[in-house]
């Protein structure tokens, strides 16, 4: 097992009322998937519906017990982070949009629904 940093946009949702569609249900199980072999010991998520729901969803099916909270830095209209707290207890999973995912990697792919990326760093 390892540790990181990894950012991950939402899952689809719905724009009628913001909540995760099906797919989007899906989506996120399958982050939790890719993180199987990841020791996460912290999952913070923009405080927005979409990005909440898939944080649970990926918590639940992670089967541990990381902490998680909502954080305003992750907000699609946020300028900058404020860094990570520590964790002792591994690594850490980001979920925000697709604006702040791009301002953290260059991967093309990672801004797209569902998708979950290794930072090699946090940006300033």
């Amino acid at each position: 097992m390892s540790t990181g940093i990894f950012v991950a946009r939402h899952c689809h949702y719905r724009q009628s009322d913001g909540r995760l569609s099906e797919e989007g249900r899906l989506q996120a199980a399958a982050i939790a998937a890719k993180l199987a072999g990841e020791r996460i010991g912290l999952i913070l998520h923009s405080p927005s519906l979409r990005c909440e729901e898939t944080a649970r969803i990926v918590w639940e099916c992670m089967g541990c017990s990381p902490n998680i909270g909502s954080v305003d830095w992750l907000c699609e209209d946020a300028e900058h982070s404020e860094g990570l707290p520590g964790c002792p207890g591994g690594g850490v999973l980001l979920v925000t949009h697709a604006p702040v995912v791009r301002r953290m990697t260059s991967r093309v792919e990672a801004a797209c629904f569902g998708e979950v990326t290794r930072l090699d760093r946090l940006p300033a």
